[in-house]
């Protein structure tokens, strides 16, 4: 009998072994790739409190309302400015890895209403960090390299449950010569492995772990008045709460949800989650042998069939609004009633066994 327990023991204790896993700078994006995001904006029934040791978290059931390609752009594509601000061996610490598109406001302006271009940010992963060096920006269609005079640490490597580190870091960003005015962020990052497991989204289940970062932020702006002489003013912002889900050889996370903490109490300001890598690129994937899409143009049925089993199936808008998307499948051949769909030019991606592809149809 004792042995017996002994066995179910060590049976339990080795599952929960393998449920934890540690997390590397080589399960990240360190160069040129892309990686399909997919935004959900119902954020009804989404629990994202619980947590802990060899947990179970079931994300299944959110309905994604858009979807986007990050690409991520080798740092030799860079404008020369940007080269020179963050990709000059003379300044190690600044060479970032890649640059990729950033929201608008992930430049802070302050409120100002500047008419932010092109907004990018600039990473950094090494085989003990993963660093956010700077941001960048158009004003007036110039370049303006925003790098980080303390470089925001967003992860530190490994990462293995109950890890914790906080990073603290500064950025400056003058507006002149658009805007008379200065504004500089000082950030507070406090980041903590709270829990490991199992995760399960749309995309599929992974093991994984879970890091919660508390980011507070006190930002001030400097304008001068009327010609007064100015003044740094103190800038209401609210802090942030994102919860990450990282598991191995994903390249990004594959489940994120940002909390923002108003004066009402914690509210959902973002989730979004890794997809089905490659196959939403907005450009038509040229070389698609083996797969027929017909008829195109199309107005009651769209028929698809391929040489390899069709695993997955999305219709897109071309600024990424989902209007039909059916997964699980396995099948040569599958047709489509686009007959109650909008009319315009779509994206058709097609998973199969073999390969991804996206090809442009359009309903009349």
């Amino acid at each position: 009998m004792k042995n017996l327990i002994a066995i179910v023991f060590c049976l339990m204790f080795q599952s929960s072994l393998e449920a934890q896993i540690t997390v590397s700078s080589s399960d990240f994006i360190s160069g040129p790739d892309t990686v399909l995001i997919s935004t959900v904006t119902d954020y009804t029934n989404i629990n994202y409190q619980n947590t802990g040791a060899n947990y179970t978290w079931d994300f299944s059931y959110v309905v994604i309302d858009s979807q986007k390609v990050d690409t991520f752009l080798s740092m030799s594509s860079a404008s020369f400015i940007y080269q020179l601000a963050y990709n000059n061996f003379l300044s190690p610490s600044y060479q970032a890895s890649y640059f990729k598109k950033a929201d608008a406001n992930a430049i802070p302006t302050g409120g100002l209403p500047i008419d932010i271009q092109n907004p990018v940010i600039f990473e950094k992963v090494s085989n003990s960090k993963f660093e956010r060096v700077g941001l960048g920006a158009e004003l007036n269609g110039v370049a303006i390299p925003i790098t980080a005079d303390t470089i925001d640490v967003v992860y530190e490597f490994p990462m293995t449950y109950q890890d914790a580190w906080t990073s603290n870091s500064y950025l400056f960003f003058d507006l002149n010569p658009t805007f008379d005015a200065q504004f500089k962020r000082h950030q507070n990052r406090n980041s903590v492995v709270d829990g490991y497991g199992s995760i399960t989204t749309p995309f599929g289940t992974f093991d994984c772990i879970r890091i919660k970062a508390e980011l507070n932020y006190t930002d001030s702006l400097f304008f001068d008045f009327l010609g007064t002489g100015g003044q740094w003013i103190p800038l209401p912002t609210q802090p942030e709460i994102q919860y990450q889900w990282i598991a191995k050889n994903q390249k990004t996370p594959v489940f994120t949800i940002n909390v923002t903490n108003s004066l009402a109490g914690p509210v959902i300001s973002k989730v979004e989650f890794r997809d089905s890598y490659g196959v939403a690129s907005i450009h038509e994937t040229k070389n698609y042998v083996g797969i027929n899409i017909y008829p195109n143009p199309a107005s009651e049925i769209i028929n698809l069939t391929d040489i390899d089993n069709i695993t997955q199936i999305a219709v897109r808008t071309l600024d990424g609004k989902i209007i039909y998307r059916q997964t699980n499948l396995n099948t040569n051949t599958i047709s489509l009633d686009c007959s109650n769909w909008p009319k315009g030019i779509f994206i058709v991606d097609v998973v199969s066994s073999q390969k991804t592809i996206s090809k442009k149809i359009i309903l009349h």
